[in-house]
């Protein structure tokens, strides 16, 4: 198989680890960006069927003139295949060359990424890890890893990213899509790794877009908020949000991963779908506790769906990129972003940026609670 077969399957393998809800929807292989890489349009889609036909890819949507690009996943016979990351140099072929200058160009978070290379590696617990697993010796790094070994894998081998897509976006790096499990596994600055993250985030930041949009429509301004909005905001405050849809729904869960679960078909059915009659278990207990908010969501979302969860996240990046992170980057501190938290090597950081954080929110007149991911590693750590 030639470099350039490979290619196609490392991006897709890439972004279904980095960027795990782009590559549920299939990822979009640029005929443009591909050309500029192989040298000629017509081997793009040779080697897109070559891979297609031997059922190394498989085809999530044609593309459309003007619009977006062919998009794919990678076929499910390989898709668990261990993943092997070979060093090539510059000098080993004009392809290396061309991805090593397109890399070079693609927007970095240079800060971010800076404080990676300098103080974020694997500590002995993970290097130990990996021994157990993979029968590695010490400092051997050119092995295959399982798909879900492989973000880890790139931070022990050092080949760090940290890019932002545009100015208002969030910040995407080798710890966004870490493993919850892996994350003992890491270190900063020989310290292990802490994090702060906002309770129920994206709902809370649901708040302030439901103010504006009742202050402008009502013509009142904040005052006379429907019952069911101030409820919401209780809620979100609270974190209790999750748990009273559920109820109101019939649904239990009994752990991390089913309170997990359900918070994804929360925001898959109510704020990141198209608007649809069709009304599920949790969109009709959604609407019977909160009509205004529901029906507000709807209206947001009534132009184009996913410009809602766009506003939100762009939101968030505001407060915790370019407020947080960049205030506490100025005063020395070794911190990065991942999405609704903060990450640092020490808990009086963990403080300064939750009264941070809380500064910035009253401005919007919400109130945070805080999540902390230290006290299990650090009892690993002692």
């Amino acid at each position: 198989m030639q470099l350039k077969h490979l290619y196609i399957i490392h991006r897709l393998n890439y972004v279904s680890i980095f960027k795990k809800d782009e590559y549920s929807k299939g990822v979009a292989m640029s005929t443009k960006l591909l050309t500029r890489l192989f040298g000629k349009g017509k081997d793009v889609k040779i080697i897109l069927n070559t891979l297609e036909r031997f059922k190394f890819i498989i085809k999530v949507r044609n593309s459309r003139s003007n619009e977006y690009s062919t998009t794919y996943r990678l076929h499910e016979s390989i898709a668990s295949e261990p993943i092997y990351q070979p060093d090539f140099d510059t000098s080993d072929s004009a392809l290396i060359r061309k991805l090593e200058e397109h890399n070079n160009d693609v927007k970095s978070f240079k800060d971010q990424l800076k404080i990676l290379k300098e103080h974020v590696s694997v500590n002995a617990l993970g290097k130990d890890y990996f021994k157990q697993k993979y029968g590695t010796v010490q400092n051997e790094l050119n092995f295959a890893v399982e798909p879900s070994d492989f973000g880890l894998k790139t931070i022990l081998n050092g080949n760090f990213f940290a890019t932002r897509p545009d100015i208002k976006s969030r910040v995407y790096t080798n710890l966004t899509s870490l493993s919850r499990n892996h994350r003992k596994y890491v270190e900063i600055k020989g310290k292990p790794m802490l994090m702060t993250d906002i309770s129920n985030s994206q709902i809370l930041l649901t708040v302030p877009l439901l103010h504006k949009y009742w202050a402008k429509k009502s013509g009142l301004g904040l005052l006379n908020l429907p019952d069911d909005i101030n409820t919401f905001q209780k809620l979100a405050e609270s974190g209790k949000f999750y748990e009273v849809i559920a109820d109101r729904a019939g649904i239990n869960f009994c752990n991390y991963d089913d309170r997990n679960a359900f918070k994804k078909k929360v925001f898959a059915e109510i704020w990141f779908s198209k608007n649809s009659n069709r009304m599920t278990v949790i969109k009709k207990a959604f609407k019977s506790q909160f009509p205004f908010v529901f029906d507000i969501i709807w209206k947001l979302k009534e132009v184009k769906h996913n410009e809602f969860a766009i506003k939100l996240q762009q939101f968030e990046a505001s407060i915790l990129v370019d407020k947080v992170w960049k205030k506490m980057y100025k005063l020395g501190k070794i911190v990065l972003t991942l999405h609704d938290a903060i990450i640092c090597n020490n808990t009086a950081d963990l403080e300064l940026a939750e009264k941070l954080i809380s500064d910035e929110m009253v401005k919007y007149r919400i109130e945070p609670k805080f999540k902390r991911e230290y006290e299990e590693i650090l009892s690993l750590a002692a």
